[in-house]
């Protein structure tokens, strides 16, 4: 993703502190703690430690926590570098418009046991609720919380992961886009438990990346592979 997305304000490192970045809670939060960690990091001197536990809930419970970070320029997005423990999380990113409503985007499935790098676009597809209900960002926006999502309903347990190097950034022009073909497409694109689609893909790059969800948004399927150019 670093050849997508080029920095264009630095939101945090963690070097100084935690400051300003809060846990929500209540409601459909799950428990989740915030702290300086000095000793594991990406870059620099810290970064920032999430703890959370889910309780096991039935309906909707997800870790949520932000900095109300401003957004005044269109056409940017949220990148940053993180570490899980191997809990298979999927993380989001919300921002909040002028009107109040919130926009939640999708980022990658949580890493585990190594840092990498995600983002996304503002822009991208993803849900909306509240304020106005247009589906537009409507400008000055604030990001309101970086979303740690659990990965099935009833979902029970703890961890921690690491975040570092929050920054806005902007998708890079690629002069070259991603086509994808299907063969075996049946009407309607309803398919048959276990009937075989077959994708083919062209794309800039070496690799590829794709991923399955479930009608909860719920990551089922995550691969990286290489393009053979056939």
């Amino acid at each position: 993703l670093l050849d997508r997305f080029a920095v264009v304000e630095r939101i945090a490192d963690f070097d100084a502190g935690c400051e300003g970045w809060k846990p929500h809670a209540g409601g459909q939060q799950a428990y989740s703690v915030l702290q300086q960690d000095r000793t594991v990091r990406h870059e620099g001197e810290a970064s920032m430690r999430v703890e959370f536990a889910f309780s096991g809930e039935k309906q909707l419970e997800y870790v949520a926590f932000g900095n109300d970070a401003p957004v005044v320029e269109k056409g940017l997005g949220l990148g940053f570098w993180v570490k899980g423990d191997g809990t298979p999380l999927s993380l989001k990113v919300r921002i909040v418009d002028s009107s109040g409503e919130c926009h939640q985007v999708p980022l990658e499935r949580l890493p585990a046991g190594t840092w990498a790098f995600v983002a996304a676009a503002f822009s991208d597809p993803g849900g909306w609720w509240g304020g106005d209900g247009n589906g537009k960002l409507d400008y000055p926006c604030r990001v309101d919380s970086i979303v740690a999502d659990r990965p099935h309903r009833g979902f029970k347990g703890s961890g921690a992961f690491w975040l570092d190097e929050v920054a806005l950034v902007r998708p890079r022009l690629i002069a070259e886009k991603l086509r994808i073909e299907a063969s075996g497409v049946p009407f309607g694109n309803v398919y048959e438990p276990g009937q075989e689609v077959r994708l083919r893909a062209a794309a800039p790059g070496n690799e590829i990346r794709w991923e399955f969800r479930d009608y909860w948004e719920a990551i089922v399927g995550l691969a990286q592979l290489p393009l053979s150019g056939k």
